[in-house]
């Protein structure tokens, strides 16, 4: 289902110091389905900060349509297939300092999500659900890998697939997905101007 790629050269985003420890930025490239960006950030930072208990992030969601995501799979995986989500682990590239013995230091999370929302509505009608529920699936999922879980071994997909269902049925509960949709108000349609009535002699 999903592919874990290594590093990619030359992505670590841009901080500034004065954003504090947490960064999530979401690039939308895609136009299958208008997306709700500010419920796909809340659910984003709830998932890392509330279930996984990360207090400390840095974070990309690309939301990419199928071509885009065939050339990633293609150049990183060696897969000219389509796939869902893919994940760039970047937590080899910060050197945190070591911190004093008497503090715990904060865990972090650095990488990348590749998310496809072609697939998403292609997996949705195949398992007749919807693809707000896939996006919210595909993020879990490729926060999992951040996490260190893996689904190579089938005894290791098991149990990620365990705390993957677990998560998604928190999240169906706690928000509303079918929201994540985005609904744009369009403008009234202006009716033509009536004609006067004709002037009869």
């Amino acid at each position: 289902m999903v592919n874990e790629a290594r590093p990619r050269a030359g992505t670590r985003s841009r901080k500034d110091p004065n954003d504090g420890p947490c960064l999530l930025a979401i690039r939308n490239r895609q136009s299958v389905r208008g997306v709700n960006l500010p419920l796909l950030r809340q659910i984003s930072r709830h998932v890392i900060g509330q279930y996984l208990r990360y207090d400390c992030f840095e974070l990309c969601l690309h939301l990419v349509e199928d071509a885009e995501m065939r050339r990633v799979h293609e150049q990183f995986l060696q897969d000219k297939s389509a796939t869902d989500v893919i994940t760039f682990d970047h937590s080899s590239l910060f050197k945190l300092p070591a911190a004093p013995r008497s503090t715990e230091q904060r865990p972090s999370l650095h990488g990348e999500l590749y998310i496809c929302l072609s697939e998403a509505l292609s997996q949705a009608r195949k398992f007749r659900t919807t693809w707000q529920m896939e996006l919210s699936r595909y993020l879990v999922h490729g926060l999992l890998h951040l996490c260190g879980y893996n689904d190579q071994q089938p005894q290791a997909r098991r149990r990620m697939k365990t705390v993957e269902n677990r998560l998604v049925r928190r999240l169906a509960n706690e928000f509303p997905l079918s929201s994540l949709l985005e609904t744009r108000r369009r403008p009234p349609r202006r009716r033509p101007a009536s004609k006067p009535p004709s002037r009869r002699e």
